[in-house]
C-alpha cells in the first residue's frame, strides 16, 4: 500500500484500526484506581493505533488515534471527555513511526528499534501527557500518579513492542510496512 495517499483502501484500513482499537480499549482493558480515579488502563488498544501509523503513515495514524478516542468515549465513556486524551491518542498513532524512522540509521535488530520507538512514544504520551491530563482533570498529585504509571509502562512497553514486532514479521500485508 502506498503511504500518505488517501484512498478507499486506506480509509477502509483506518476504519478497521479504529474499530479494533475501540474494542480492545473499551471492552478488553482493565483499570487501576489511583487516588479515587482511573489512573492506569491496562490493555492493548494502542496496538491498532500504532499499526495504523506503520501501515498508513503518521498522519493517518494520528487521525486513527484521535478518532478511536473520540468515538470510543461516545460509545462507552470511562469518565468525562477530555481533549487532552485525544491529543495523546493522536500522538500514539504518529510518534512511534516517526521515532522508528529516526532510528532507521541504527543497525540494531528490528525488535530493538521497535522497542525504542514504542518506549519513547509511550513515555511521552502515557507517562507524561496522560499523567498531566489526569492531574488537570482530577487534581490527583503527579507524585501519586507517576510511580504506578511507570510500573505499568515497564510491563506494557515490552509486551506491546513484541506484539507489534510479531505482527509486522508474520502478517503478510504488514510485513513490508517497516
Amino acid at each position: 500500500m502506498k503511504r500518505h495517499v488517501l484512498s478507499a483502501q486506506s480509509i477502509t484500513y483506518a476504519g478497521l484500526f479504529i474499530a479494533l482499537s475501540i474494542a480492545l480499549t473499551r471492552a478488553m482493558s482493565f483499570y487501576v484506581t489511583i487516588g479515587g480515579v482511573q489512573g492506569i488502563r491496562i490493555g492493548f488498544g494502542n496496538i491498532p493505533i500504532i499499526l495504523s501509523g506503520v501501515v498508513l503513515g503518521p498522519g493517518l495514524g494520528a487521525v486513527v488515534g484521535a478518532a478511536s478516542d473520540l468515538i470510543g468515549s461516545l460509545i462507552m465513556p470511562s469518565g468525562p471527555y477530555f481533549p487532552g486524551f485525544t491529543i495523546s491518542a493522536a500522538l500514539s498513532g504518529a510518534l512511534p513511526v516517526i521515532f522508528f524512522k529516526l532510528l532507521s540509521g541504527n543497525k540494531s535488530h528490528l525488535f530493538v528499534r521497535i522497542f525504542m520507538a514504542v518506549a519513547i512514544s509511550d513515555i511521552i504520551t502515557s507517562v507524561g501527557l496522560d499523567s498531566l491530563w489526569i492531574y488537570i482533570l482530577y487534581h490527583v498529585p503527579l507524585a501519586v500518579l507517576l510511580l504506578p504509571r511507570i510500573i505499568a509502562r515497564v510491563i506494557m512497553i515490552p509486551v506491546t513492542s513484541y506484539l507489534i514486532y510479531t505482527l509486522l514479521k508474520y502478517v503478510p500485508k504488514l510485513k513490508g510496512a517497516m
